[in-house]
């Protein structure tokens, strides 16, 4: 047993300001109706950099290593452990976004209407004027930080971890203030169609084409706060010639807790030429009513992203067949240096069959089946590994395509329908119209929703078990490794089950020192599909002129149908391919059933 002596956080007072403005302009000439505008947004954001629970005084331990008892250690004020956190003021940031755009509708012909244009807008990064930012420039191996007074501020625990390291000024850098270049290439133009073969509203195809930016804010600015303006340490209490290390109101010992250089972290360093992410998209629909109220719709949606975030170790050293070794770190200086750059894509490609029928005669359906195909090697959160913030823990920054993959989150199929229809029986409806008030009070009125989803599993993707780094590259703790690939891995969909969802024997741990990464790819193993069906069955009760008595009931997963979650992913762990838990998105849960009653005046 032992004491945690109680923490005091720095209050955390946070306060934001956004101001907006914009103003836009129509000029309808002829066949023409052009639109033009601006959209400038100013954006500050003043927060605490909070580091650890005891950032003003300290956090501290007693165990009884000195008295025998963790009470008594306390009352003598000697912890065994000792948290010290050295901070700097809130930080205040502040940026100025800038959009412009035009565009021209142009209706060519009582068929065609065509619309294009171009948007540009200006993302410059925040700028501190507490000056507590920093950068890491790879291409120098130094330090980078706004100007001369924001130097001035490095705390010594962080000098002293980073050895022979320079911090330099943005000026000595040669880049901005803002520790990285702006993106002026966000230029996004914009193309769209409608046309109608027959001239009639019966049949109309439209398609379009457009760039779309990515706008990375609050992220990228707190990666950067309270690196050199801040360290924290923690120390370890012990006997010195009969004494403690240290005792209060010392918090911490002398001069042989100096960091150790090379154990240093940078927690994440922006890429000082990074860009915007963007999106090239297009679509094709054709959509014709073959049916009064009753129309098909078949559409194809594709997209190319490039420039996605993704945040490797700059300091990872290249694969070998020996164990790791510190003396080849690129940067000898660090332990781990984490950095969002560009290089992150995505490819995406979806059709769609919609049939739907608008409220008539008292039934209306939405139904549609989707088929998708989405790939990339930087698709942020995924189930049951290791990322980072604005983009995958990349396995290496060299090698893009080892995380290339179907992205876990895509179903290729999925099936889903929703209709509500009003039960023909009753006072004004097609049958038993003219029944008395009592029957129709309990047979007449009624109304029934449902609601169903069926769809193919999510991608998954085997691991490593923790600690195995065939790699050599000393990468286990910081991104999941995979394993060697020697079979297919899913098994045909009558072998499934909870204790087995998929063949475990088609991957295995590979050799220690094998001097390279597991081929096992990413998303090549595919979860438990869904199965929903959700039922409503509703009725107004008229109590008076005015007043109504609603009675609703719903049926979430009406037959209850096991919907099984993921199955453990990491290989040479008990949990291999067994399932332990249920999906609970989209009321695939088990089976919930509701009564409700509301009277309306």
């Amino acid at each position: 047993g032992g004491y945690d002596a109680p923490a005091h956080s720095r209050d955390e007072s946070l306060r934001e300001l956004r101001i907006q403005f914009a103003d836009n302009m129509t000029w309808s000439r002829g066949k023409h109706i052009m639109k033009w505008g601006a959209d400038v947004r100013h954006m500050s954001i003043q927060d605490s950099a909070i580091f650890t629970g005891g950032d003003d005084f300290g956090d501290y331990s007693f165990d009884g290593t000195f008295t025998g008892q963790p009470w008594g250690d306390f009352l003598l004020g000697i912890p065994v452990y000792s948290t010290i956190a050295d901070t700097g003021p809130d930080f205040d940031s502040a940026v100025r976004h800038y959009g412009f755009f035009w565009q021209d509708d142009w209706k060519v012909s009582p068929k065609l209407t065509i619309n294009f244009g171009l948007r540009y807008e200006y993302h410059p990064p925040f700028h501190d004027r507490t000056l507590q930012i920093t950068n890491f420039d790879r291409r120098t191996v130094n330090v980078i930080v706004p100007n001369e007074a924001s130097r001035k501020l490095a705390v010594p625990g962080f000098v002293a971890s980073i050895g022979d390291t320079k911090i330099l000024t943005a000026a000595e850098a040669g880049i901005p203030e803002t520790l990285r270049f702006a993106d002026k290439n966000n230029f996004a133009p914009r193309f769209g169609f409608a046309y109608r073969p027959f001239n009639n509203n019966k049949t109309v195809i439209r398609g379009g084409f457009g760039v779309y930016t990515v706008t990375i804010l609050g992220s990228v600015l707190y990666s950067l706060i309270g690196i050199h303006t801040a360290d924290v340490r923690a120390f370890t209490n012990g006997f010195a010639a009969g004494r403690p290390l240290f005792q209060w109101p010392d918090v911490k010992a002398g001069a042989e807790f100096i960091p150790t250089v090379g154990t240093a972290d940078f927690r994440t360093a922006n890429d000082i030429f990074y860009r915007d992410p963007y999106s090239m998209q297009w679509s094709l629909t054709g959509e014709h009513e073959f049916a009064r109220d009753t129309a098909v719709q078949v559409s194809y949606v594709g997209s190319k992203t490039l420039k996605l975030s993704v945040s490797p170790d700059l300091n990872a050293t290249l694969p070998q067949a020996a164990p790791y070794d510190p003396s080849k770190k690129p940067f000898p200086n660090w332990n781990i240096i984490f950095s969002r750059d560009n290089g992150g894509i995505s490819w995406y490609n979806a059709l769609t069959v919609n049939v739907r029928r608008r409220m008539s005669r008292g039934l209306m359906f939405d139904s549609s089946w989707y088929w998708s195909k989405n790939l990339s090697d930087s698709e942020g959160p995924l189930p049951n590994s290791n990322v980072a913030e604005n983009g995958n823990r990349i396995v290496d920054s060299r090698f893009l395509r080892l995380d290339y993959g179907d992205v876990s989150y895509t179903r290729r199929h999925r099936w889903l329908t929703t209709c509500i229809w009003d039960v023909p029986v009753g006072k004004g409806r097609a049958h038993m119209a003219g029944v008395n008030p009592v029957v129709n009070g309990v047979l007449g009125g009624w109304q029934m929703s449902g609601i169903v989803i069926l769809q193919t599993g999510p991608y998954f993707t085997p691991r490593l078990g923790s600690g195995r780094d065939p790699s050599g590259t000393n990468q286990q703790n910081r991104v999941s490794h995979r394993p060697d690939r020697v079979g297919d891995g899913n098994l045909p969909e009558d072998q499934r089950t909870i204790n087995q969802w998929f063949d475990t024997g088609a991957f295995v741990d590979p050799p220690s020192n094998i001097g390279r990464y597991g081929n096992a790819g990413v998303g090549i193993l595919i979860g438990p599909g869904t199965a929903v069906y959700h039922l409503g069955v509703g009725k107004a009760f008229d109590i008076r002129e005015g007043t109504k008595l609603r009675f609703l009931s719903t049926f979430q997963n009406l037959f209850n149908h096991p919907n099984f979650g993921l199955p453990g992913n990491r290989v040479r762990t008990s949990s291999i391919g067994v399932i332990s838990s249920l999906q609970t998105a989209e009321g695939a849960g088990p089976r919930t059933i509701q009564f409700s009653l509301r009277l309306e005046f």
